[in-house]
């Protein structure tokens, strides 16, 4: 609980409470988790992410184990149901706001192959709170008619498929591959897509003892229900390079580069009209026009370290940005910073 004394001396006083119970057998498993943060709960010593909500979660799982020397070892079967409520909803016993049951399945074959596949339906309720500034332009015959408040819609429904492979870790490389395609949610917009796409594609590279490379992409897209358009991309390549030169040197380097891209914001559960953010301050709106940007970041490491203790870390990394997504050109320079660690053990 958390006890804040307020300028005119009163106390406010709240609870935080959790609750988790797991049992853990070869064949049968049952996860189950509950916890709640009251609105009025301050932690000025420590850090919350969000208050005023609650959690509830059940999540019971089954595993089969192939007979000795099949091509399957395992399969596991699970369902969760998981429950996030604003705070006054959960103590009023409504039904969640946002509401998910998972189906999943995951294969764990000779070799070290395994694959998984989920069922994912979802929905989400609409929280005026967090779209206190979000107002919608009235159009008729493409002029503006009217301002008024986005109201959104009131529940958005998602049914979603998910899909892994994990290879074995061979001698000089392994990998994995994750794939999400579905109707989803689009939060900005807060409207249900047509398509939500999700990319993961992880490689770990061996070629030598002393050289490694671990190589990532992801990709996320929102594609829009009313015309397919894109609302929403998001493009991640990453690369980190690692070179062991001899036992107490080696050298570090990663590469990654963000593409975002969000569209001009659209009332899409409705008539498609613009979007506007509200500024308080100066009593005025402006579109929410579309957002674009193409960042690259490189760091690199030098390390050395004869002996336990005594260490020497040399860094350097820089922030770039440029105009168009993939072409290297016109970098505009954001940032450089310089990092050097020194450390040293004495003995006695």
């Amino acid at each position: 609980a958390s006890f804040t004394r307020t300028g005119d001396g009163d106390v406010v006083s709240a609870p935080m409470w959790a609750f988790r119970f797991n049992r853990n057998g070869r064949t049968f498993g049952l996860n189950t988790s509950a916890s709640g943060l009251h609105p009025d709960f301050q932690a000025q010593s420590g850090f919350i992410r969000r208050n005023g909500i609650a959690r509830a979660n059940v999540t019971p799982r089954y595993t089969h184990y192939g007979k000795e020397g099949s091509i399957l070892e395992t399969w596991t079967g699970s369902i969760s149901l998981d429950g996030i409520w604003r705070y006054g909803r959960f103590t009023d016993g409504k039904f969640p706001d946002d509401a998910r049951i998972h189906f999943n399945s995951g294969w764990l074959l000779k070799g070290g192959w395994s694959f998984t596949h989920s069922v994912l339906r979802e929905s989400f309720l609409f929280d005026e709170s967090l779209f206190s500034s979000y107002y919608v332009e009235k159009q008729e015959n493409g002029v503006a008619a009217d301002t008024v408040k986005f109201v959104g819609q009131r529940r958005v429904p998602n049914l979603d498929f998910l899909f892994t492979i994990n290879t074995p870790r061979f001698q000089k490389f392994g990998g994995r591959i994750l794939f999400v395609m579905g109707p989803d949610t689009d939060f900005f917009e807060w409207a249900q897509t047509k398509s939500t796409i999700l990319v993961f594609l992880n490689m770990d590279w061996r070629p030598t003892q002393k050289l490694r490379f671990d190589i990532d992409y992801t990709h996320q897209q929102y594609l829009r229900s009313t015309d397919g358009s894109t609302s929403f991309r998001r493009m991640i390549p990453r690369l980190k390079a690692e070179y062991q030169l001899t036992r107490a040197l080696f050298v570090r380097l990663v590469a990654e580069y963000q593409a975002f891209f969000r569209d001009d914001l659209r009332d899409s559960a409705g008539n498609s009209d613009p979007i506007l953010f509200y500024n308080s301050g100066d009593d005025t709106f402006a579109r929410a026009s579309k957002i674009r940007s193409n960042d690259f970041r490189v760091d690199w490491l030098v390390s050395y370290r004869p002996t336990p203790g005594t260490v020497a870390f040399f860094g350097y990394g820089s922030s770039l940005r440029e105009p168009r997504s993939f072409r290297f050109q016109e970098f505009e320079r954001l940032n450089d910073g310089f990092f050097i660690k020194l450390s040293y053990l004495f003995r006695s």
